[in-house]
C-alpha cells in the first residue's frame, strides 16, 4: 500500500500547524521529521494495536512535541548563556576599573 498518498494531507496539515511554533526549522525540515516519524510508526504497527491512522497520528504528534521541547530547552540554554556572558563582561569591566584605580601598587615592595 502506498502510505505516502494516504498520509500526505495529514503531513501537510501537521507542517502548517507547527511552522509558527518551530521557527528555527523550515517547512521542509518539519515535513522530513513528520515522514521519519511516520515511517517508524508504520514499521512498529502490527494491526492489533488499533487503527494505523491513530498509530501514525500519535507518533507524528509526539515527534512534534519533542521538537518543541528541544526548541524550548535550546532557548533556555541560550538565555542562560547570554546572562552568563553578560556577567563575564561585567566582571571584566570591574577588573579593568580596579586596575585603573590602583596605580600605587607599583611602588609597594613585598
Amino acid at each position: 500500500m502506498d502510505y505516502t498518498l494516504q498520509f500526505k494531507g495529514f503531513v501537510k496539515s501537521t507542517v502548517r500547524k507547527n511552522t509558527a511554533v518551530l521557527p528555527d526549522l523550515t517547512q521542509k525540515e518539519i515535513e522530513t521529521e513528520c515522514w521519519a516519524a511516520l515511517a517508524v510508526a508504520i514499521h512498529r504497527w502490527d494491526g492489533s494495536k488499533g487503527k494505523l491512522s491513530s498509530w501514525v497520528y500519535a507518533a507524528v504528534t509526539g515527534r512534534m512535541k519533542d521538537l518543541r521541547k528541544r526548541l524550548a530547552i535550546q532557548q533556555e540554554i541560550n538565555q542562560e548563556y547570554s546572562e552568563f556572558s553578560a556577567m563575564d563582561n561585567d566582571a571584566e569591566i570591574m577588573d579593568q576599573a580596579n586596575d585603573d584605580d590602583l596605580p600605587y601598587l607599583d611602588f609597594i615592595v613585598f
